[in-house]
This record gives structure tokens, C-alpha cells and sequence, in this order.
């Protein structure tokens, strides 16, 4: 009997340790390099592990692989940018952790208003979809023109005016409003598309844990990109996570060529910018909003009367 029940219990645990997809964090290893080697997402791993910081793993670390089997589950979008410690179900809380918008979060099951994660905790879902959180549609103000760029006083090139369209389609920055305000803060913030990173080293960053800032050299390779500069490793990896492209984690000099636009359109989205001014919102609160105070605030008016006779 006793036989009987040791083998049976090394056939459950041979049939755990088969049924589920596992890596160890070798030295080098990153969490991005796993995910695309697994043919998965960064988001999807933490999720699945219970990792709180993408930046923090070690060696000899054993993973779970989303896909690998166990208890199936459904990727599901992040729609708002902090899931807070909410009121679970049964009894006590639910800590459901932090993650970034459009993050993806496994989910195992749906009952009663909250999801259960793969990782065991709960998430009211009011927080997920299953869509991808793009902005709602809104009527198109059509394109912008390189003429109306050139009459705000910029010269971008042709790759730049297609990532603005691009980034205003993606984002909602479809109204009048709307583009007065986007426009003419990034016109003050980048001296008319002049500059598409910041120009201090991004030393004063580095060590910066707020900001995701964990590994060395981050602080410049993470300083301030587009035309209203994302900056830090957590920025720029709910960036890269948000629009599919992981070699946005190169760097500032990435991101500064191909997205000086539409890594500003993430923000201005993330932050809620097209509500604010949606509502009325004068140049002075958009400023405070982008700024944390009213730095520049002569020349962001300025800016934006000169939009209000183009758009």
C-alpha cells in the first residue's frame, strides 16, 4: 500500500512538474529576452509569478511561463494605469497588485464583479477588458497637414508628421480642442519639434527607483524622450508594452527618432489630457497638468492662440 500511494504521489508530482512551462534566470538574463523567447510579454510573466518590479529578478530564479499549462487562463488589458488594494471577494482584501496601462493580466476566472488572477489574487474588473485599451472613437478631425505644422512654426520631416497622425488617431486627439492644447504644449516643450530628448545627460536620474530606475546607466538611457519626454525604465516599459514594440528598452536615442510623438500621445492619454480639455480647461490648468506648476506659461498662451487660427 505504501508502495502504491509513493508512486502515485511521484506520478502527481512528475505530471505538476511536466504540465508546466518553467525557466531559470541565468546571469544576463532579462525578463524582456525571456518573454520574447517564450514568445509572450513581460506584463504576462510578473503576473503570472507575482513580480512587482519587471527590473528585479535573480539568478537561479525559477518562472513560470504563461502557456506553459496549469490552470488555463485569458490575457486580459489593463485599463487603469494602478490597481489599488480593493475590497475582495469573501472576507479581508484583495491586494491586487500594480501594473501598467495596457499591461496584460492573466486571468483565470470572472465572478461577481472580480477576476482571479493566475497568481492566486483578485482584481475588480472594472479594471481589465478584454480589448485593447485604446482610446473611444471619436469624429476625425482628418489630418494634419505639413502647412499647418510649418504655420505653428515647426518643420518636421515627413517620418514626424506621419507619427503625429498616427499618434493622434491612436490616442483621440481628434478635436479642435484637443489639438490646440496637445500641440502647442509639445511646440513649448520641444521648441517646435527642435528637440526630441532632453538635453542634461539624464545623470540626475540615475539611482532614481521612483521611476524604475534599478540597473546602472539607467538614469541616461532613460532620460527625457519625445516631445513631452518620457522618463525612467517604468515609463518607458509601460510604453513599449502599450504599443507592441520592446525595443523602445534601448533607449532614449529609440524612442526620440521613431516615436517623439506618439510617446507623448501615451502620456497625454494615461494622464487623462483629452477630459481635461474636453471640459473647457484653460491653457493655465493644461499647464499645470503637463508641468506641475506654470513654468513657460506666457509662451504655452502663446502657442496656443497662434493653434486656435489652425486647428
Amino acid at each position: 500500500m505504501f508502495l502504491i500511494f509513493f508512486t502515485a504521489v511521484l506520478a502527481k508530482e512528475f505530471f505538476e512538474l511536466t504540465n508546466d512551462t518553467t525557466y531559470t534566470v541565468k546571469s544576463g538574463d532579462t525578463l524582456s529576452g525571456i518573454a520574447a523567447k517564450y514568445g509572450t510579454t513581460v506584463a504576462a510573466i510578473c503576473s503570472l509569478n507575482g513580480i512587482a518590479n519587471a527590473n528585479l529578478i535573480y539568478v537561479g530564479q525559477v518562472l513560470k511561463i504563461p502557456g506553459g499549462g496549469g490552470s488555463s487562463c485569458t490575457n486580459y488589458y489593463v485599463t487603469t494605469s494602478v490597481l489599488n488594494i480593493r475590497n475582495g471577494p469573501g472576507t479581508g482584501y484583495a491586494v491586487a497588485g500594480t501594473y501598467s496601462l495596457g499591461a496584460t493580466v492573466c486571468v483565470v476566472s470572472i465572478s461577481n464583479g472580480w477576476a482571479k488572477l493566475s497568481t492566486g489574487k483578485y482584481v475588480s474588473s472594472d479594471y481589465i477588458s478584454k480589448s485593447s485599451p485604446a482610446p473611444a472613437p471619436t469624429p476625425s478631425g482628418g489630418s494634419i497637414t505639413m502647412t499647418q505644422m510649418n504655420n505653428m512654426g515647426w518643420r518636421p520631416t515627413q517620418a514626424q508628421l506621419n507619427d503625429l497622425n498616427t499618434c493622434c488617431n491612436k490616442f483621440g486627439i481628434t478635436t479642435s480642442a484637443r489639438r490646440r492644447h496637445f500641440i502647442s504644449q509639445c511646440s513649448h516643450e520641444s521648441a517646435c519639434g527642435v528637440y526630441t530628448k532632453e538635453l542634461a545627460s539624464g545623470q540626475a536620474y540615475e539611482g532614481r527607483k521612483d521611476l524604475g530606475n534599478t540597473q546602472p546607466g539607467d538614469g541616461p538611457r532613460f532620460k527625457g524622450a519625445g516631445y513631452i519626454q518620457l522618463t525612467g525604465r517604468y515609463n518607458y516599459q509601460a510604453f513599449a508594452n502599450y504599443i507592441g514594440d520592446q525595443s523602445v528598452m534601448t533607449g532614449v536615442d529609440y524612442v526620440a527618432s521613431k516615436y517623439p510623438w506618439q510617446s507623448a500621445g501615451f502620456w497625454w492619454y494615461k494622464n487623462s489630457m483629452n477630459s481635461l480639455c474636453d471640459s473647457g480647461a484653460s491653457v493655465e490648468t493644461v499647464t499645470r497638468r503637463v508641468n506641475g506648476g506654470t513654468n513657460g506659461l506666457a509662451s504655452r498662451q502663446t502657442y496656443y492662440n497662434r493653434a486656435c487660427g489652425i486647428f
